[in-house]
């Protein structure tokens, strides 16, 4: 497998891992508030495993697993692992388009360090 091709692969996990953080989201948006007793929780989570927006996050995380192996062929660790810090400024960016969560100052600066450190981390001489 190529470099670019290993890459490719992380930025394909990195999508799915976005997607599937927002679909745990959304799907948690429309649930009850989390019973008190046991058994309630029980079926809460029963519920929320089975709705179909879970169940596309699990096969997406399956995927990703999957993704992840083959890239690890090509890439050496300290270069891909980085590279999975590129979904904390997409959930960010999804959570607030999809469910109007807030950004503010601090989470652009946040965001701007967490990007900086991996284009430093992958930049090479």
């Amino acid at each position: 497998m190529t470099r670019s091709s290993a890459i490719g692969l992380v930025l394909l996990a990195v999508l799915l891992t976005v997607f599937a953080q927002l679909a745990f989201r959304a799907q948690v948006g429309t649930m009850p508030a989390l019973p008190a007793d046991l058994g309630g929780r029980l079926v809460f989570v029963l519920k929320v495993l089975t709705s179909p927006l879970v169940i596309a996050a699990l096969v997406a995380a399956g995927i990703v697993a999957v993704c992840w192996t083959m890239a690890l062929t090509a890439l050496p660790l300290s270069v891909a692992y980085p590279m999975l810090s590129l979904t904390f400024p997409l959930v960010v960016v999804g959570a607030h388009y999809f469910f109007g969560e807030l950004v503010d100052w601090r989470t652009f600066a946040g965001l701007f360090l967490i990007l900086a450190g991996i284009t430093v981390m992958n930049v090479r001489g």
